[in-house]
């Protein structure tokens, strides 16, 4: 399993919907997302899990820190390398 389906199942289970339960014709229509039923619930969520891992894409200065501090120092590399990890998770097949 992706961290990007893992994101989506985590964000359909807190909007209180079994990431497992099997979406149907009727479900779709009634909630208007337009994917072709059977699909899992925690396929409406893949979007929601994107937007959030790009939202992240750059390190913030505690997430600096935190690497620096943990010994590991600091350059240019290491926020080339998170991006780099993030960019290719969203490259990733859910």
């Amino acid at each position: 399993m992706t961290p990007l389906e893992r994101a989506a199942r985590a964000i359909c289970h807190d909007f209180g919907v079994d990431p497992d339960y099997t979406m149907t014709d009727e479900d779709d229509v009634h909630i208007g997302f337009g994917f072709k039923p059977p699909h899992p619930a925690w396929t409406r969520y893949v979007s929601l899990a994107r937007a959030a891992f790009l939202a992240v894409r750059d390190p913030s200065e505690a997430m600096i820190y935190a690497h620096s501090e943990g010994g590991l120092g600091f350059n240019d590399k290491v926020i080339e390398d998170w991006q780099a990890m993030i960019d290719a998770m969203l490259e990733e097949k859910p």
